[in-house]
């Protein structure tokens, strides 16, 4: 009985074991298939084992005057323009996001507010954001963001200066070229790898190659969506300068005339203090009668007991 069960448990184990030799097998049978696809689907892509280098396009003689230009300065003028000035090279067009913030002291709130306002319509730009705070002790105060044209940046500035007293200001400047140009580098490698892709699409012969090709052209088309989006992104912050306006309304001081000596107000002032002396007795006295109902009776009591304890001495 014994070596009945030894034979069958050495029986089963024998089993067990092919099982798994063969599921091995199998499984790098299908591996190999599958790197075999991915290698294929790359040679045809790429010709070879590495992606293309990106080649940029020669730029229009519009580029490259506008890169000229911005080889001495920025766009607005500013110092910060020229600390970059020899990071890009002379081919680019430079991309920089301008942002300033002013701090003015005004006498008249809303209609220096209506002004700021104005000046964003004026210059083809937009309030993007506008905060006003509740009057306090008499003085209102609010913030105010604007968007204009890159262009018109100088412009705007020199216009809101002008509307009161200017406290505080400051300026930046953000290169964003390099990050631009990285960016349409990405998008263009990946379009043209989108047009290799659709070629082999149309030459795949089996289910499991087309299959392959259809999840590599998912991806490709995802990363050129979102590369595409962080480039529209960078053109709007470059296109529109921001301008934040604080506003602050002068406080009023009110200068009071110092009051003449008049005798006359002096006994005006008196007889009044005697009136009331008046009435406040008047107002005690009629107090003490009426509690009287209450304190009368104890008087007489403690005075007669007084008075008997005298006769009995």
């Amino acid at each position: 009985m014994a070596s009945g069960s030894r034979k069958l448990w050495q029986y089963g184990l024998l089993v067990v074991l092919i099982a798994a030799a063969a599921m091995t097998v199998l499984a790098r049978k299908q591996g190999n298939q599958f790197a075999s696809v991915r290698s294929n689907i790359r040679e045809d892509i790429y010709g070879g084992s590495a992606p293309p280098i990106y080649n940029p396009v020669p730029p229009t003689p519009e580029e490259k005057a506008s890169a000229a230009e911005w080889a001495d300065t920025d766009s607005s003028g500013s110092p910060a323009g020229q600390a970059f000035a020899a990071t890009v090279p002379a081919t680019v067009a430079r991309k920089v996001i301008m942002t300033g913030n002013l701090t003015l002291e005004v006498k008249e709130f809303e209609k220096v507010h209506a002004q700021v306002v104005s000046v964003a319509t004026d210059l083809n730009g937009y309030v993007a954001n506008s905060q006003l705070s509740l009057p306090t002790d008499g003085v209102q105060s609010g913030t105010v963001t604007l968007r204009v044209p890159q262009e018109k940046y100088e412009e705007a500035l020199v216009r809101l200066k002008k509307l009161g007293k200017l406290v505080a200001e400051t300026q930046a400047a953000e290169d964003v070229t390099q990050k631009y140009v990285d960016l349409d580098a990405q998008v263009r490698n990946l379009k043209a790898e989108e047009e290799r892709i659709l070629d082999i699409m149309k030459r795949a012969k089996t289910i499991k190659d087309t299959l392959a090709v259809h999840q590599r052209l998912t991806d490709v088309r995802g990363q050129i969506e979102s590369l595409e989006g962080q480039l529209r992104y960078l053109k709007f912050q470059v296109a529109l300068a921001t301008l934040t306006v604080t506003l602050t309304e002068k406080a009023t001081v009110l200068h009071l005339p110092e009051p003449r000596w008049v005798w006359l107000n002096h006994v005006k002032s008196a007889w009044h203090a005697v009136v009331v002396f008046a009435q406040t007795l008047a107002t005690m006295l009629t107090y003490l009668v009426l509690f009287g109902v209450f304190w009368l009776p104890a008087v007489v009591v403690v005075l007669a007991v007084r008075r008997f304890r005298r006769r009995r001495e």
